[in-house]
Order: C-alpha cells, then sequence, then structure tokens
C-alpha cells in the first residue's frame, strides 16, 4: 500500500521512484523513474510542470537539449525526454524544488 498519508504529513507534492543522491548529488539520469509518479495538485506542482514544458517547446527545446547534455549522466547522446528535463530541474535547483520531493526507494512505484 503507499504511504499516501506519510507524503501528506511530510509536504510532498511529487512522488517519484528513484534514488536521491544520484539525482541531487551526480544528475544521474538512470537514478531517476519518471515512468510512474504521483503528483498532488498544488500552485507548487504546477509550477514544476511549467518549468518542464517550457523546456519542451519547440524554440527552445535544442538550447535546453544540449544544456542538459552537459549536466546530467548517463543520458544518451542526442537524448532529452521528461526524465531528463526532470533530473536537471532538481538537480540544478534542489532549494526551489528538493522540500516537496520525495524520491521513493523504499519500493517500486510502478509496482502499484
Amino acid at each position: 500500500e503507499l504511504p499516501l498519508e506519510e507524503y501528506e504529513e511530510r509536504g510532498i507534492r511529487l512522488v517519484v521512484g528513484g534514488d536521491a543522491d544520484g539525482v541531487y548529488r551526480r544528475a544521474d539520469y538512470e537514478k531517476l523513474n519518471t515512468g510512474v509518479m504521483l503528483l498532488r495538485v498544488h500552485k507548487w506542482s504546477l509550477a514544476l510542470l511549467a518549468a518542464l514544458l517550457a523546456q519542451g517547446h519547440r524554440a527552445v527545446r535544442a538550447r535546453h537539449a544540449v544544456r542538459i547534455q552537459s549536466v546530467v549522466q548517463h543520458l544518451c547522446r542526442g537524448c532529452f525526454d521528461d526524465q531528463a528535463a526532470l533530473v536537471g530541474i532538481l538537480y540544478q535547483n534542489p532549494a526551489r524544488w528538493k522540500a516537496h520531493t520525495w524520491i521513493e526507494r523504499r519500493f517500486l512505484m510502478q509496482g502499484y
């Protein structure tokens, strides 16, 4: 059973599977799995989605892809997807996003 009450008590607004150390210290693409995420409806969540979507807009996508390639480890050359964008956002601005993000490693998110 998902520990939803625990997430709520901690003020968590985004739950995603992975390894926090790999994301926040090394920006490792392989340490986050965006296949299944829990996202609470909140202004903070809308701001996070806006930050993610801004990187995918056709006019700026190539520029963001180059930047992400220089930051995120284990990302295939020329790749730029939602997972790479989220790793980059969390790694580059933890002061803004980390407090309300829980990177779950106690169980596989896709198992539910």
